[in-house]
Parts: structure tokens; sequence; C-alpha cells
């Protein structure tokens, strides 16, 4: 389970060996301590997610339950104080705005029209896309401005080879 809060983000999974705990994962120092008072996350390099905890699923339950009953905005990206944290849950709901278009036929048939995603392919099972649309940076502009903000294309092979290797 993924789970944003305004301040900290975690990923939490069963844990391998202890069937009363959960696995508290998270990538920001931190993130599991202000959810968890008193608990020392581990940093873990060379693993998917740098900091983790065991927590008993009790607790776990309690600290997760008192974030949904604590909470007071009505926008949650404009509870979002820190902008790098901002920035990053943005790419997120980007993403997953993507996605409900893309899952919502009327949105598909709208969004083709538009010109912003590409047609779907009439040979790929349940009119799945041939492609992605192009990615721009997250938070970039919309529009016709967008064009310039959109990620540089990966070099060739062979644009990428210096003239001593060819």
């Amino acid at each position: 389970m993924w789970v944003y809060l305004s301040d900290s983000f975690l990923s939490i999974v069963a844990h391998d060996f202890d069937p009363t705990c959960l696995l508290v994962r998270a990538r920001v120092a931190g993130d599991i301590e202000r959810v968890f008072p008193g608990v020392k996350a581990k940093r873990t390099p060379g693993a998917d997610y740098l900091y983790r905890a065991k927590i008993p699923h009790q607790r776990v339950y309690k600290a997760i339950s008192r974030a949904v009953l604590g909470i007071d905005y009505r926008n949650f990206k404009g509870s979002v104080a820190d902008e790098l944290r901002h920035n990053a849950y943005l790419g997120c709901w980007t993403a997953m705005s993507r996605l409900q278009q893309l899952k919502d036929e009327d949105a598909v048939e709208t969004m083709t029209a538009l010109g912003r995603i590409p047609p779907l392919s009439e040979s790929t099972p349940h009119g799945r896309l041939r492609s992605p649309a192009p990615r721009t940076r997250a938070g970039a502009p919309s529009g016709k401005r967008a064009k310039r903000a959109r990620l540089p294309a990966r070099p060739r092979p062979s644009q990428s080879r210096s003239p001593r290797a060819r």
C-alpha cells in the first residue's frame, strides 16, 4: 500500500517472516519517524526503498487512522509544504490523471480527437494504446509551450558513439 501524507510517503507491505508486523518503507529520511514516533528506520543502501522499519500491524493501523482523522484540508496538493515533495507528488497525480483519461472511454475518444493522446490501435487487444504520449517534465507548461518542455529524445547508438569508435 502506498500512503501519501502531506509530510511523508510510505510503502507498507507484509513482512517476510513476521506475520504480526508490516514492513514500512520510505524513500526520504525521517518519513517513517514522522508517522511512527519512537521508531528508528534502518537505512538500506541498494534496496529499492532506502529506509525501512518492521512495525506491528496494530501500530500501523492506529497511525494511519490518526492521519485520516486529522485531515483538515480541502486540497491535498495544497497541503504539501515541501516543494520537492510537492513536485514529486504532482508527477504521481499527473500519471494517475492520465490513467483516468485512458480508462474512461469517453475521455479517450475526446482526447484522441483533440490530438492529445495517440489513437487506439485496432490490432491490439482491448483497445490498448500503441504507445504512451510524449512525456514532459513534472510541472511543465501545457499547450503550445509544452513542446519546448518535452524531455530530449535519447540519442541513437550511431549518435552516441565517439568519433574514434566509428
